[in-house]
């Protein structure tokens, strides 16, 4: 009798798991850095979890429970020399969703060369492949299968003590994966490319100061046809200042402006503030945190909008009390809101549609525990809980998710 999808990948996360367990008596006294032919590291990575959602799709009413059991095998590869570093891995995400009879394997690689020579040239290139099952941008509800592709390639010099030069290219490569229950004729994908070339200028201002300054230039195009109005070119002028206060402390502050000009006749040109933060501090061997800030423009259909901004941040911390246990949480807000006004049912007089702009809270709360009973072995227990507040009918939303996991990297 021949094997049903839902039996061959539940066979793969059994086996997975299985793999998992055996391995421990096996490389219990070994070091991670034990797997080494001359110069070349080689890590094997398996982890495994099991997650409970009460709300899978993200959805307001019909909230849909699922039980997530995922395996996730892999290597990775390290080869450093004197002035490089070459860099390499794989990994498989194997999903079985078992209350809808659903399995997915998804795919990830990857690979970096960074060259330093001596005389002050960098040059670095790296390509990242994903497929992936949840969705990466807060406008997409629910599971959204896509696939991402960046590939980037940077030159540099460095002049004397002070100055650093790069010029950078990036495209950035977006496809999704057709529903099984939508045809042909009624699939229309937001399949996209985004190209950009830009300089960074790095100057070593004091000892523990540097200024940063970026440009870069870039096109959005899309496969589909039907959304050529929404093609645009775009500029990113940033300037910023990085510093290392301390080996414990570093601050990371990039503002900017971006501006896009989209080719339909009758779609507004856009324009706006974007920055990022990023601050780390280690209080002692026990406690650390972090806290991040960013502003970015995305892409959207929804109706007479092209864009939308998000501004928020997440702050993270983690304790360690003792070697094998840390203990840690993440609180994530973000802010949706879109500049163009839609004719819209609002969440406070669903009955009543009217011209208004969309605005919408995300926010999430992620507590973790984690016990390393090994160095390279990883126990772990999370919980999740993500809520979306909008100004319109039908988009909130409430998820709670409890997760286990175990993992280990060799």
């Amino acid at each position: 009798m021949r094997e049903s999808g839902r039996e061959h990948a539940l066979r793969a996360v059994l086996v997975a798991i299985l793999l998992t367990l055996i391995s421990l008596p096996a490389f219990a006294q070994q070091s991670p850095v034990n797997f080494r032919y001359g110069r070349l590291e080689m890590h094997p990575v398996l982890r495994t979890s099991f997650t409970y959602s009460d709300n899978i799709y993200l959805q307001e009413n019909g909230a849909r429970e699922e039980n997530i059991t995922q395996a996730n095998p892999g290597i990775s590869f390290r080869y450093p020399t004197t002035h490089h570093l070459f860099r390499a891995g794989y990994n498989a995400k194997i999903f079985s969703l078992s209350k809808q009879d659903i399995q997915k394997v998804k795919h990830s690689a990857s690979g970096t060369a960074d060259l330093n020579f001596p005389f002050g040239l960098v040059l670095r290139a790296s390509d990242s492949y994903s497929q992936n099952l949840y969705p990466s941008l807060p406008e997409e509800p629910g599971i959204t299968e896509h696939l991402t592709n960046i590939a980037f390639g940077e030159i540099g010099y460095r002049v004397g003590d002070r100055w650093d030069i790069r010029l950078r290219y990036q495209h950035y490569l977006l496809r999704y994966a057709q529903p099984d229950d939508t045809p042909d004729q009624f699939w229309y994908p937001l399949d996209r490319d985004t190209q950009s070339g830009g300089m960074l200028f790095t100057f070593l201002a004091m000892a523990k100061l540097s200024l940063v300054g970026e440009f870069w230039y870039g096109q959005i195009t899309y496969l589909e046809n039907s959304y050529s109005p929404y093609e645009a070119t775009f500029l990113r002028p940033l300037v910023g200042v990085g510093s290392r206060f301390s080996p414990k402390t570093n601050l990371s502050l990039k503002v900017g402006y971006e501006q896009r000009d989209y080719q339909g006749d009758n779609l507004s040109q856009m324009s706006g503030l974007i920055a990022s933060l990023s601050f780390t501090h280690k209080l002692n061997s026990l406690f650390s945190y972090e806290v991040r800030g960013l502003r970015r423009v995305h892409e959207t259909m929804y109706p007479n909008n092209t864009h939308y901004f998000s501004t928020g941040g997440e702050a993270s911390f983690f304790y360690n009390p003792m070697r094998i246990l840390k203990i840690g949480a993440e609180i994530d807000y973000l802010f949706a809101n879109y500049p163009e006004e839609s004719v819209t049912a609002p969440e406070d007089d669903p009955a009543n549609p009217r011209l208004m702009k969309r605005e919408e809270n995300i926010l999430s709360v992620i507590p973790r525990v984690k016990i390393y009973p090994l160095s390279w072995l990883e126990v772990g227990i999370g919980y999740s809980i993500r809520n979306r507040d909008s100004n319109v009918n039908g988009l909130d939303y409430g998820e709670n998710r409890l997760s286990a996991s175990l993992g280990a990297i060799l």
